[in-house]
């Protein structure tokens, strides 16, 4: 068993961190997180590139409220040490694009460039009209 943090409960934001060395990546980032979270206690989730020496190194991460997310988790059987936001669960496209996905709860647009996420963004109804173009 895994727990699924629903899209509605996260925050995404892409960190780059080419000037960094990579032994000091880790708490650079430890550091920027504790900066932009507005959680008391937050969970996360974090994919790295670093294999790709054309493009500096990166921090994909998702944040949530971990209080939040440990109230709904009371009373079930859930492997905790198995967290995922559940936007990392959706294939990737095969090509740049904007696209809409429908979340557990609410719409998602995401931007895609060279096989990552680059920027995102969730509501709770479908977007405004002329929002996504």
């Amino acid at each position: 068993r895994q727990w699924i943090v629903a899209r509605s409960l996260c925050l995404y934001r892409v960190f780059l961190f080419g000037a960094v060395p990579p032994s000091e990546r880790r708490s650079a980032l430890n550091l920027r997180v504790r900066q932009w979270s507005p959680f008391a206690e937050t969970g996360r989730y974090v994919v790295w590139n670093e294999g790709d020496p054309e493009r500096p190194s990166a921090a994909h991460v998702w944040i949530w409220d971990e209080t939040v997310r440990c109230k709904a988790a009371k009373g079930t059987e859930a492997n905790i040490s198995r967290i995922f936001p559940e936007a990392v669960l959706r294939q990737p496209p095969e090509h740049d694009t904007l696209r809409l996905v429908s979340c557990a709860e609410g719409i998602e647009a995401q931007i895609w460039r060279d096989g990552e996420l680059a920027a995102s963004h969730w509501w709770a109804d479908d977007p405004p009209a002329g929002t996504v173009a």
